[in-house]
């Protein structure tokens, strides 16, 4: 690694950690519960426990052991903690950027590698999941090492990314799955066993893969996620509605519609542009990576390992385009600082875990948490996951000591001699709070507090001896 190429690591490390260390020490939220989770049970056993035929079939709900092993290691040595959870994270979020670097690097030159770091990490999305003990990003980051390094053709360095990726999350197949295809197609000159003898070593971790989940099959009757609940994995009927959030995601989203238009227009204007042979691996990266989810179980944030090759090609096109530096540099500038701007989004409906308005939920069943915990530690709680489990389990951020609470799925059907003491009715859950409000009125619990921060709110019934109105919290 040159010198330069160090001051640019240090400069990116620097501006990941630095924007991150407001949040190492926010409570989890939302889908961090699971992956967490695992790490505090494994934690807790053995380490080789994680292997597949070693533990319960569901408890470590069938994911692979890349993310959560490590970190059960780490809490071993210092016991668990919020910040170190969130700083490992921090630190794929530096390895993400600093690869996306060196593929714009590698393709289009430092300017445009530079660029394309910083489309990503300004992305909403990507700078949220940054903060979040979730696979994604790291999926993301360690999806970029493997492919910067594939069209290298550096096959060591690859290997170890690769194998390392696949551990993280059954997504990341699909990354080595369009480094193996690339290669397929680029070597069928050879003809049909020549092709096929040069992409085997390349798609190793596919097939290690394969056995790994041979093994999980054998062992636990399931290949791949156990949740415990019923859980569609494949959703060919939704075909239709989620190629449109899919296409919406990948190409439109959070400015991603400005890297979009970049790219189209470059490879409109520059023949040379389009003979570019690693064109192929982006849109089969696309393709494996994007649109499979357009059958498959979607969340947004699935789709994040996508974006560092669109923010690749937009800094290309930024550079190409208009190839004096004075230009592309200003408009390079002000795209970030639009990007920045857009950090908090906008609001919508769920748990806002694609850009910073998740840290407004999160502020609300903390405030939440602490109004429960000081006033009513001893009473039986019916609220909605998770803030039912944020309740019970100290070591996710919110509450010093366990309280009494219940979910609401597992208290139904509601026998009449069943008895709260206070029904907490959060405006994000996983149940209809009408059901909440209605037990409420039925059992003479009044409102007494009101807490919001944003459009997040949690309604808290119960008995309040001394106050027959509400009390009131709220934030912006």
């Amino acid at each position: 690694m040159s010198n330069p190429q160090r001051l640019v690591l240090l400069a990116l490390a620097v501006l990941v950690l630095a924007t991150k260390l407001p949040t190492l020490a926010t409570p989890y939220h939302w889908d961090e519960l699971m992956w967490i989770g695992l790490a505090h049970r494994l934690a807790e056993l053995p380490l080789w426990q994680a292997l597949p035929g070693c533990h319960p079939p569901a408890l470590f709900a069938g994911r692979p052991p890349g993310l959560y092993l490590p970190m059960a290691a780490a809490f071993k040595l210092t016991g668990p903690s919020l910040a170190l959870s969130h700083l490992a994270i921090a630190g794929f979020a530096v390895l993400g950027v600093w690869f996306t670097y060196r593929l714009g690097t590698l393709l289009y030159g430092a300017t445009a590698g530079a660029c394309a770091a910083l489309f990503v990490f300004f992305n909403p999305m990507y700078f949220a999941q940054a903060g979040m003990f979730l696979a994604d990003l790291p999926v993301t980051a360690c999806g970029v090492a493997t492919v910067y390094w594939a069209l290298r053709r550096r096959y060591v360095p690859y290997l170890i990314w690769a194998v390392g990726l696949v551990l993280l999350k059954e997504t990341a197949l699909a990354i080595v799955f369009a480094v193996s295809t690339y290669v397929l197609l680029s070597e069928r000159r050879r003809g049909v066993a020549g092709a096929l003898r040069a992409t085997l070593p390349w798609a190793l971790p596919l097939l290690l893969m394969a056995l790994y989940y041979a093994v999980q099959k054998l062992t636990t009757g399931s290949f791949f996620v156990q949740l415990g609940e019923p859980f569609d994995l494949f959703q060919p009927r939704q075909l239709f509605a989620q190629l449109t959030q899919v296409t919406r995601w990948l190409f439109v989203e959070q400015l991603r519609w400005v890297f979009t238009a970049l790219v189209v227009v470059h490879l409109a204007t520059d023949r040379a542009a389009r003979r570019r042979p690693e064109l192929l691996l982006v849109g089969l990266i696309v393709l494996s990576s994007g649109y499979a989810f357009s059958v498959l179980y979607f969340l947004p944030r699935y789709l994040l390992p996508v974006l560092p090759y669109l923010c690749v090609l937009a800094a290309g096109a930024l550079v190409e385009l208009w190839p004096r530096r004075s230009v592309h540099v200003t408009l390079a500038a002000a795209l970030v600082v639009v990007l920045a701007l857009r950090l908090r989004g906008t609001d919508r409906p769920g748990n806002r875990e694609w850009d910073l308005g998740y840290l407004a939920a999160v502020r609300t069943y903390a405030r939440t948490a602490e109004v429960l915990e000081r006033d009513y530690a001893g009473a039986r709680i019916l609220t909605t996951w998770p803030l039912s489990q944020y309740l019970r389990r100290p070591e996710l951020g919110y509450v010093a000591h366990p309280l009494q609470a219940v979910r609401l799925r597992d208290a139904l059907p509601l026998a009449a001699s069943e008895r709260f003491g206070v029904v907490v009715d959060p405006s994000l859950g996983d149940a209809d709070g009408g059901a909440l409000a209605a037990y409420a009125r039925t059992h003479d619990l009044r409102l007494v507090d009101h807490l919001a921060v944003g459009s997040f709110r949690c309604d808290v019934y119960g008995r309040h001896a001394a106050d027959t109105t509400a009390a009131t919290y709220s934030a912006q």
